[in-house]
């Protein structure tokens, strides 16, 4: 009965809240009050490339009769260029508004027609510090969490922690049987909340794809320090790989639009 009476209070409460924050609403059966903040938004309508210093990246215009998923009629295609590893690494990392606790990515993703998944790659993520990756050594003051594609385009996460047993990170692939579609716009959810003490293995990571959630990891230990936080978006897409078997046959494309991050603060 106690439950009935104070329910309404926090449908009021956050709706109070809003006017106040960029975004609240309630989180759970726990009723967490949880207030947004925008961190970094791109959605290619005018953008220069040169800012993000990498290669590989065209801007293309969305024909006439399609109707773009983004919020106007541009969106970012990569060239996927086969080497002697996979792909030619197109990367790059933007540094968010704040650092946070935790956050959330999300982003579209369409793999062209002939789009080759071989053995697997990259897609994109968050990090924090010295973000490690690229089979760096394991430091306190870095790590990342981003999504790959596996053979036939299975999605997994992706993970440099502080207990990682290998040279490079560790995939944990999902078990749905899903599989990424080529010539369809996915929506892909990346929510990390890091661990609450440098020391403490509580952090989780939440996949998602076209709103249905396909894997949920827990007690991790991301950050070693406690000023190491999540600040920076990792735009990350290759192919690989440390040999041939991870190569395309030819060149390959896929397109990428609305990335969007947002800090996320439990109020209560």
């Amino acid at each position: 009965m106690i439950f009935r009476r104070i329910a309404p209070y926090f449908s009021i409460l956050a709706v109070l809240c809003f006017d106040v924050f960029a975004s609240v609403g309630i989180e759970g059966t726990n009723f967490k009050i949880i207030h947004t903040t925008p961190l970094y938004d791109e959605s290619f309508e005018s953008f220069n490339i040169k800012k993000w210093g990498t290669s590989g990246l065209t801007l293309v215009q969305d024909d006439i009769n399609y109707v773009s998923p983004g919020n106007g009629n541009a969106h970012l295609k990569v060239t996927y260029i086969p080497t002697s590893r996979g792909t030619k690494r197109v990367t790059a990392e933007v540094l968010l508004e704040q650092p946070v606790y935790r956050a959330q990515l999300s982003y579209k993703v369409k793999f062209g027609e002939d789009f080759e998944f071989v053995r697997g790659g990259k897609l994109h993520g968050l990090g924090g510090g010295e973000l490690t990756s690229g089979c760096k050594a394991q430091s306190k003051k870095g790590w990342s969490v981003r999504v790959v594609w596996l053979e036939g385009g299975v999605p997994a996460l992706y993970v440099y922690d502080q207990n990682r047993t290998k040279r490079c990170g560790t995939a944990y692939p999902i078990h749905t049987g899903f599989a990424f579609q080529r010539n369809v716009w996915h929506h892909v959810l990346l929510d990390v909340k890091l661990n609450s003490n440098p020391l403490v293995n509580d952090a989780t990571v939440v996949l998602s794809v076209d709103g249905n959630e396909l894997s949920r990891l827990g007690n991790l230990q991301l950050t070693g320090a406690k000023d190491v936080l999540i600040d920076t978006f990792m735009f990350s897409t290759f192919h690989g790989g440390s040999n041939s078997t991870w190569s395309p046959s030819k060149r390959v494309f896929a397109e990428f639009d609305n990335f969007v991050v947002k800090g996320i603060f439990e109020l209560n």
